[in-house]
């Protein structure tokens, strides 16, 4: 009999927190989980934890292929009717799954569903957002972002005036902990693995919307999550959250998009550096500027 759910755990580094992640799976009051990790030619061998896991389904990918990627290898084995993202860096109370799944099987109307979460201090975790538009593109990481954060495009992007406290339908949320319906994740076709580490989940959650499969946060279920433990260990990650960023706004707006993200970025470098030449800081207002070429080949290795 196949699962309810199937969960894919994406792992690049950090195993000894997949260990963690893996035995508050074990521990799961669903019955029949279905655990599929997907190791992306890990630097760190994720092969004595999974010796410990033997319940736990393993692909090796031959390459380091990315976090959009690496997830959809996963979900080409899964067999359950609903499907989980999961990361590694991640713990979940023995209930968590059960609840989750209950509750799609109640509310027809939901596409998916997202629980709270909390760092390992207990501070909640703001993981869903609104969708992206051409002001968010223009303003995101801008030098209006670093002079007024609490611009009201910002502001609403980030959800920033709802306290992720209360039950609510959200347009983003992350693939850190999402449980969604087998339909849902295949009309939308999986993540895009052009978006290599960022905003893949962003976009899957665009197509389910676009398809009619909207997401429901419920904060009556919690877990812990470290919060970007592998991204830290990527020694490109600046650069590949602004290459992802580009591609994603290429992709929805075309070269308006592409042309957001790059104001975006040259308005905060040029202030930071017109800030420093004030100051007479000349090395460090040529390192900003340098910092800034670095950055916009970003773009060019990232052209749609």
């Amino acid at each position: 009999m196949p699962p309810r759910v199937s969960i894919v755990i994406p792992v690049y580094n950090q195993v000894e927190l997949l260990a963690r992640c893996l035995e508050s799976l074990r521990g799961q009051t669903e019955p029949g989980l279905q655990v599929i990790v997907v190791d992306d030619r890990s630097p760190e061998d994720p092969t004595p934890v999974l010796r410990d896991h033997e319940w736990v389904e393993v692909i090796r990918l031959e390459m380091n292929s990315g976090y959009a990627a690496a997830n959809n290898a996963g979900f080409a084995r899964a067999t359950g009717r609903f499907y989980m993202w999961l990361n590694s860096d991640t713990e979940l109370p023995p209930d968590a799954v059960q609840r989750l799944a209950d509750y799609l099987e109640a509310h027809p109307g939901a596409g998916g569903v997202a629980p709270l979460h909390r760092d390992t201090q207990g501070e909640i975790q703001r993981t869903c957002y609104g969708f992206p538009d051409l002001p968010t593109g223009a303003l995101w990481d801008s030098v209006v972002h670093l002079l007024r954060p609490g611009h009201p495009v910002l502001r609403k992007y980030q959800l920033a005036d709802w306290d992720h406290q209360s039950e609510r339908w959200v347009e983003h949320a992350q693939t850190s902990c999402l449980l969604v319906r087998r339909e849902a994740y295949e009309a939308a076709g999986g993540m895009d693995p052009r978006l290599f580490l960022f905003y893949n989940d962003t976009d899957v959650c665009f197509q389910m919307a676009r398809k009619g499969y909207p997401i429901r946060f419920i904060p009556d279920v919690e877990i812990h999550h470290h919060g970007g433990a592998s991204v830290k260990t990527f020694d490109r990650a600046e650069a590949q959250v602004l290459g992802d960023r580009y591609r994603y706004y290429r992709k929805w707006y075309g070269w308006r998009g592409g042309a957001a993200v790059r104001l975006a970025l040259w308005s905060r470098i040029g202030y930071e550096a017109l800030v420093e030449f004030a100051h007479l800081n000349w090395r460090f207002a040529w390192s900003k500027v340098r910092r800034g070429l670095r950055m916009n080949q970003a773009f060019t290795m990232t052209r749609s």
